[in-house]
């Protein structure tokens, strides 16, 4: 949140309690991305993978929107 980002993708669960933190403070949490779909959102926004050991030495990605749709029973 320090760093200015205001879409969090984690390859795992986001408990609660953190999605919540996250929304309070403007930010989306997206979790069970896939690595392809990691992969992809790195390349089309210019940003990093992290393991936000180190968020400062990480590039951002940027773009215009971001949505999670639905699609079937999975989004």
């Amino acid at each position: 949140m320090v760093h200015g980002c205001n879409v969090f993708i984690n390859r795992q669960i986001i408990y609660n309690l953190l999605e919540s933190i996250y929304a309070k403070n403007g930010m989306m949490a997206n979790e069970y991305a896939s690595f392809d779909g990691v992969e992809h959102l790195t390349a089309v926004t210019g940003g990093d993978v992290s393991t936000s050991k180190y968020p400062e030495l990480e590039t951002l990605g940027q773009c215009d929107i971001f949505e999670e749709i639905m699609i079937g029973k999975t989004k």
